[in-house]
Formats: structure tokens, sequence, C-alpha cells
């Protein structure tokens, strides 16, 4: 069995910075170069590229928000119950209050079925996960069904094509509002960068690709 090692390194960068990154009131990611549009992607599994251990990078690309210094980000796993997405454990992955180019380890250990990183360990569910911002006393969760509110949280752009420049090392950029309710809705309160990992289906597209196969075989069967 392997052990996959998901190694974390958080970048905060000031939103008065040089930093060509951006987000548009329409919610359009732009590099400087290219334009990136919300995929609505919203869990995710780790991508091996080389058959045994795998190395991520997440980038804290900017935090405009009220609550930056104590919002915490992190992961957390799930299964699906009757169609239904039941949560795990959630994992912190780090504080609001870290400092400039603190970094953070996560090692999925699927040998042992864990999780851990520097916050502690949990039990791995599956290869699947999502991600989660606690912010004020609320959790938000990638997956908009499990927000109290009913509101999505988190905008989700794929990068994974990109070859130059600050989004040439990530795959995923995650774009979070910490507000109830819809808050404000600029979704710039934090915007999170992670290589290494890819969308997964969502619960329904799982359960219409499992009958299409179930109803695949029959027709299959008829035929024979």
């Amino acid at each position: 069995m392997k052990k996959i090692f998901l190694s974390l390194i958080v970048l905060l960068v000031c939103a008065f910075s040089a930093h060509a990154l951006t987000l548009s009131n329409s919610y359009v990611l732009s590099d400087g170069v290219s334009s990136f549009y919300d995929t609505g992607a919203s869990a995710y599994t780790l991508i091996d590229t080389d058959g045994t251990d795998d190395t991520a990078i997440a980038t804290l690309f900017f935090e405009m928000a009220g609550l930056e210094t104590t919002n915490t980000f992190g992961l957390y796993t799930y299964s699906i119950v009757d169609d239904k997405i039941v949560l795990g454990s959630t994992l912190q992955i780090f504080e609001g209050a870290d400092t400039d180019g603190e970094s953070s380890k996560v090692t999925f250990d699927f040998e042992n079925g864990t999780i851990t990183s520097y916050y502690g360990t949990i039990d791995l569910i599956g290869n699947y996960f999502g991600f989660y911002l606690g912010s004020n006393g609320n959790v938000w969760y990638s997956q908009e069904e499990l927000n109290t509110d009913g509101y999505d949280h988190f905008l989700s752009y794929d990068t994974s094509d990109v070859l130059k420049g600050e989004l040439s090392t990530v795959n995923v950029v995650l774009a979070i509002e910490d507000l109830p309710n819809g808050g404000d809705e600029d979704f710039r309160d934090m915007v999170v960068g992670i290589s290494d990992i890819a969308p997964v289906p969502e619960p329904a597209t799982l359960v219409l690709l499992g009958s299409g196969l179930v109803g695949l075989a029959f027709l299959k069967r008829r035929k024979s």
C-alpha cells in the first residue's frame, strides 16, 4: 500500500501587492494572461503522478476579508449514504493568523486509513474529500448541501492546463465567501490554489452514471 504526502505551503499575499491574480465582480479569475470560470466542482481526489508518493502545494493567494485573521481552512472527508452526502471528519490545514510562507504537511496514509496534519489525524473515508472554511463560528463546505444556510460558499477553477506563471503550479483554485446567506458574494475572502488534485463527479452524477452502466449491461444481456 502507499502513502501519499500532501505538502501544503501557505503564502499570504497582501491585497495591495503587485500580485497579478485577480477575481472580478463577475467571478472571472485572471492571471493577467488567461481567464478562468467557475466549473461548479465541489469535491476532489488526489492525483498520483508517480505511483508511490505524491507532493502537492497549496498557496493562499490572497484574503480580502474582515475575518481573515480568524478564518481557518482545511479539508473534510465524506461518504454517500442513500444518495446523500454524509460528513465525515474535518482536518485543519492552516489558520488565518499564519504568517507569510508558513507551511503545513498533510499525509494521506492509505495503508492505515488516516489523514494527518500538524493539527491532528482523522480517518480516511474513500479517496474523495472536500474543503471547508471555518469563519466566525460557522463552517462552510465546498459541497453546498452540507451548508446550514443552503448557499454555495466556494467557486472552483480548473487551472490544470496553465504552463507558465503563478497558476502553473496549481490544478485547482478555490475562491471562498466567508459570510452567511450569500454575504457580499465577492468570493475574495480567501483564494487558495492547490496542485495535484482533480475534481470528482457530484453524487447525482455518480448515481446517474451507475444507472447508465446498469442499463447498458441490461441491454447487452438482452442483445445476447
